[in-house]
């Protein structure tokens, strides 16, 4: 950037990939981004953080003229990305596309900095020899940190496609869905990225884990929710589509939170969840030009977080992924029904990050219920407490876990899903007699609360679950899944619930606590930070089962 604004000529012109010396000679050959013109570049010193660029899907393409190319924001997402070529950059501009004269200018402007560029790495590289060579520092942690360092600068971009539509079940509860007014960016992969190197030391999460949804919150009540005890966040969210991540939330308050709670020498993970209600669900087809794969999108994830860490100074990355896609609002949408391959891909690309980051899930209770041994994948069953609700899912998720529970290190049971077996208990007494008889619901005691928050965590990690999978995904009838106890979080709902007249139980967080706390489960995790009281009680009741 800092060369980039030395010469008035080449002021617009961005390299998002600097070749290995080797590479500079033949520029032709290099595997990195032709052109790019950055709009408003007097902000964020000049040329604005990186992840607020335009859309990169770079691979090892001839750099030439005819691939930098100017794509009208009007254009849909999938029309945009059926006519992008490999290599390129669509740059959303009022400005329409460059001159052919301009275009030429860009290149000439990119090989005289790429050319100074090679010196200044070529003696960098030099001088890091000369002390290898005659230090004890040399050691296979040193080969894998330069492998790490190779993937990180494998280029990768975004598109800016137009917002989600606001989900009508958003007057009831604060739905799980990105931040209001937030543009939605698609990230994808370079097509020649390398594997990320195994990092040293594995992440892990905080035990117990006190974890807050951010759910669209802004910067203020998310530093003030981590002060109050929390001590993992939950950014939400991503989506899959294409092979890359349809990125919904605000990487510049991510970095912004970081920062805050750095200068106050507070420490906390940083999760990022996937999903949501309404959230893109669809993801295991459609994908162009290579078939929709789970460590494809591994491989996206990989270069979205590295290229988070390269634009924000101090920030480690994200900790890992949460899976929490759920169903929709539209009963007929085939959103509300999982497929092999979806979880196919759920499980693949857990796998694949698995060796580097936390991988969590975050079910509602009817997806991964210990109450029941039936299964499907639909997501249209009727609630037990309510048969005109049928949003209710059958234990889609205790497939996903049974198929391989060493790769989940979390599962989180939101027992605040629409009529769940948990608020049935709370507010029906457990009791189908109950259902539509004078006097019922009624709201529960404090005492029931922490018997239902007890009962579900024994019920999930004490061995007695038995799911009849019918031989799907190769597991038997009678498979028993059983969560360890430190991995088991309670997924709790804060003040919207009172007021859902029984649609979403709420429990009582000093009642929640002292279930967790006795039980010596995994913590508890709430949505979301976004409705906190200014006082964050919540937090701080929960805070007890630290």
């Amino acid at each position: 950037r800092v060369l980039a604004r030395t010469s008035p000529r080449c002021h617009n012109s961005i390299v998002r990939k600097v070749p290995m010396p080797s590479e500079l000679p033949e520029m032709s050959s290099a595997p990195m981004v032709c052109s790019a013109q950055i709009q408003a570049t007097e902000r964020a010193g000049g040329l604005g953080p990186a992840l607020q660029g335009v859309v990169v899907t770079a691979a090892p393409r001839a750099c030439s003229e005819d691939k930098i190319g100017s794509t009208p924001t009007t254009r849909s997402l999938d029309d945009v990305l059926a006519n992008v070529p490999s290599g390129s950059i669509v740059e959303p501009s009022a400005r329409g596309g460059d001159s052919d004269a301009e275009s030429a200018e860009a290149l000439r402007c990119q090989g005289r900095l790429l050319r100074v560029v090679g010196v200044v790495a070529a003696l960098c590289a030099a001088v890091v020899g000369i002390f290898l060579l005659t230090s004890d520092a040399w050691s296979l942690s040193v080969l894998e940190a330069a492998t790490a360092s190779k993937a990180a600068a494998e280029p990768a971009g975004f598109l800016r496609p137009k917002a989600e539509a606001t989900s009508a079940e958003a007057a009831e509860r604060p739905v799980h869905a990105g931040a209001a007014g937030t543009v939605e960016q698609l990230f994808v992969a370079a097509a020649n990225a390398a594997p990320m190197a195994r990092k040293a030391a594995r992440p892990t999460l905080p035990s117990p884990m006190l974890a807050g949804y951010t759910g669209g919150a802004n910067t203020e009540k998310i530093v003030k929710a981590v002060r109050a005890g929390v001590n993992t966040i939950y950014w939400s969210f991503l989506n899959l589509r294409n092979n890359g991540l349809i990125v919904g939330l605000d990487i510049n308050q991510v970095l912004e939170v970081h920062r805050e709670l750095t200068a106050e020498n507070i420490s906390v993970a940083h999760m990022v969840s996937i999903g949501g209600w309404n959230g893109h669900h669809n993801f295991s087809t459609g994908c162009s030009p290579e078939p929709c794969d789970g460590a494809r999108f591994a491989a996206s994830f990989e270069a979205f977080n590295a290229q988070t860490i390269a634009d924000g100074e101090g920030w480690p990355g994200f900790t890992g992924i949460d899976w929490d896609i759920e169903g929709h609002d539209n009963w007929n949408s085939t959103q509300n029904e999982f497929t092999l391959d979806e979880l196919t891909i759920m499980l693949d690309m857990s796998r694949a990050l698995s060796p580097n980051f936390v991988i969590s899930m975050v079910p509602a209770q009817s997806y991964f219920n210990c109450r029941e041994s039936g299964f499907d994948l639909s997501l249209r069953h009727a609630a037990l407490s309510n048969p005109g609700f049928k949003y209710a899912g059958l234990n889609a998720y205790a497939a996903l876990y049974a198929k391989a529970p060493e790769v989940f290190d979390v599962v989180i049971v939101q027992l605040y899903e629409g009529y769940s077996d948990a608020g049935f208990d709370l507010y029906w007494g457990g009791s189908e007699e109950n259902i539509g008889a004078d006097g019922w619901p009624r709201a529960g005691s404090t005492s029931d609360m922490t018997r239902v928050v007890r009962e579900t965590i024994e019920c999930i990690t004490n061995g007695s679950w038995k799911v009849d999978f019918n031989g799907f995904w190769g597991l038997p009838n009678r498979t028993v899944i059983q969560v360890p106890l430190g991995q088991a979080v309670i997924g709790l709902a804060n003040g919207w619930a009172p007021q859902s007249n029984f649609k979403f139980a709420y429990f009582d967080p000093h009642a929640a606590a002292r279930a967790i706390r006795t039980t010596r489960s995994g913590g508890a995790a709430y949505w979301t930070i976004a409705v906190q009281d200014p006082a964050n009680s919540f937090t701080r009741a929960l805070r007890r089962i630290l």
